[in-house]
């Protein structure tokens, strides 16, 4: 069966728990946002830069400041989900030192089809057996891609060759050569479960919550199609590339049919659909020392005003049966 191509679910919410937020109250300098890390469990359908946009649009309105510096440390597809860490003020200078690290993800690859994106945002391409495949060779296979890798990039991604980035040659329907990544992947394990794994968005649930319908693509993660993976690698690495090798490793084809980002370094996707803040001081390198006083409702009040906001739009969305995506 195909999987349906298209953009991906309507825009979804920026959630924060309240209880959450103030049980680890935020830490600043002496001006409001100066010096400040939110960490945020970004839902599928919005990129990075629309959670950055958000958060600075409405900080500088709380705030009144015409400028106000925001960014993240690692994109997130917008078909992935999971760790966002967004730094604002003078923490953008730490943006370096949050990318360098360890990244840890949960997904589903599907066998037996290909992709021109390597994951869902294209039509299925090219399709292969799959099925005579035994947990042991998925094992074994996991295992040969770790270690230090010769990863080729995906053509859809942000890689600028020639001026221009690779997704833009690749939607023109362009081919370039692409060198190799050196990329280091320190663990992987797989398995193949109907219940996919410890949180992980299966590709079922991706497919139940954009594709309303698809009965052939839920019947093909019922039936073992979809493995399960845990990945824990270095800056640089692709995951969807990951997906695409697993399946070479195999003799098939594959591509990632989900994907949710749980680490970076030490920090840890929020419990739950939350938002909160990480305590840290104005230059420090990790303990936190209080500095300053700020209400955490006043974030929490900022999370809701941008969760009304998306679900007008989705609203908005379903009553003229189109999709609206999330505004800079």
């Amino acid at each position: 069966a195909k999987a349906k191509g298209g953009p991906p679910p309507g825009p979804p919410r920026l959630l924060c728990s309240p209880a959450a937020a103030a049980a680890e109250p935020a830490l600043l300098s002496s001006e409001p946002w100066d010096d400040t890390v939110i960490l945020i469990d970004k839902r599928l359908g919005w990129t990075s830069f629309d959670v950055v946009a958000k958060l600075r649009g409405a900080l500088k309105r709380r705030t009144g400041k015409k400028k106000l510096k925001v960014g993240h440390a690692g994109t997130l597809d917008p078909l992935a989900s999971g760790l966002l860490v967004v730094c604002v003020g003078k923490a953008t200078k730490r943006i370096d030192s949050f990318v360098g690290q360890e990244k840890r993800y949960v997904g589903t690859a599907r066998l037996g089809e290909s992709t021109p994106s390597l994951d869902r945002e294209t039509q299925v391409d090219e399709t292969a057996e799959w099925a005579a495949l035994s947990d042991e060779q998925l094992a074994t296979a996991a295992q040969e891609l770790t270690g230090e890798l010769a990863q080729l990039p995906p053509m859809y991604s942000a890689l600028h060759v020639g001026g221009e980035r690779l997704y833009e040659k690749a939607r023109r329907g362009e081919t370039v050569e692409v060198e190799p990544r050196n990329v280091t992947v320190h663990s992987a394990r797989v398995w193949r479960a109907a219940g996919g794994m410890d949180g992980a968005p299966t590709a079922a649930a991706t497919a139940s919550e954009g594709e309303e319908g698809d009965e052939a693509y839920l019947a093909a993660a019922a039936a073992g199609q979809d493995v399960h993976f845990e990945l824990a690698c270095s800056k640089g690495t692709y995951v969807r590339s990951w997906a695409r090798d697993f399946g070479e490793r195999l003799g098939t084809v594959s591509h990632l049919a989900a994907l949710r980002r749980t680490a970076i370094g030490e920090l840890a996707v929020p419990d739950g659909p939350e938002m909160r803040l990480m305590a840290e001081p104005a230059g420090g390198e990790g303990a936190a020392v209080p500095t300053g006083a700020w209400d955490v409702e006043e974030l929490v009040e900022i999370v809701r005003e941008l969760n009304r906001e998306a679900d007008a739009a989705a609203d908005a969305a379903a009553a003229g049966g189109g999709a609206v995506h999330a505004a800079a």
